[in-house]
């Protein structure tokens, strides 16, 4: 009877972990939408995705982003206007406590590399913070919890470079980003929550976290 309650015990500290890990939230991106599991009913998240379709002489570049609202069940489905690239890479991010989850289009798709954290910079002023890069360009997604989200383009040497016609990494200002719902205020001075993603477009290595300190 001790060697079966035994066993009993092990085979529950084999399964509950496992149980735990399939209730989280989850993504899936296949050729025509994305698909999402497991995030609280009722709470906004943030869609992203980046990709580069491969053409005769050149990439095409396309990213994507939407809000959608989880349903009853956890889920949402979103399905953009086009069919999804395999050479692609897609986030969700809960707008109200910025966990994410990220999915390729294809299972046996290697993920792929990252890059290194940006930095938050103090900009000479003191009026702004910036990010700062070794990436030459980027496409920016900048998420601050039940508040706004922001994006932008910057390009090393470009308007949004602080650092530009200097050596050295670029420091994107945070002042270019524009507001993907109208939000009438710039992201400022950063606060420890904020959420961002930072995608070269051509490779799509890519960060997704906090912003480091400097």
């Amino acid at each position: 009877m001790m060697k079966l309650v035994s066993l009993l015990a092990a085979l529950a500290f084999l399964v509950m972990p496992l149980h735990a890990a399939q209730a989280g939230p989850a993504i899936v991106a296949n050729s025509t939408s994305i698909t999402g599991s497991g995030f609280t009913p009722g709470h906004e998240v943030v869609i992203y995705g980046a990709a580069n379709i491969p053409q005769p002489y050149y990439g095409r570049l396309l990213d994507y982003l939407q809000v959608v609202t989880i349903d009853g069940n956890g889920a949402f489905r979103w399905t953009p206007a086009e069919a999804i690239a395999a050479n692609s890479v897609w986030f969700a991010v809960d707008l109200s406590s910025t966990d994410y989850v990220a999915a390729y289009p294809s299972s046996s798709a290697a993920p792929f590399a990252r890059i290194a954290a940006p930095i938050v910079r103090v900009t000479k002023d003191l009026q702004n913070d910036a990010l700062s890069t070794d990436e030459y360009t980027v496409r920016l997604v900048l998420i601050r919890a039940n508040d706004a989200i922001w994006t932008g383009s910057p390009i090393r040497h470009g308007p949004s470079d602080l650092n530009r016609g200097k050596p050295g990494a670029m420091d994107v200002d945070l002042s270019r980003l524009t507001s993907v719902r109208g939000s009438k205020h710039l992201p400022g001075h950063l606060v420890p929550s904020d959420f961002v993603i930072m995608i070269d477009p051509i490779s799509l290595r890519f960060y997704a976290g906090r912003a480091a300190a400097h």
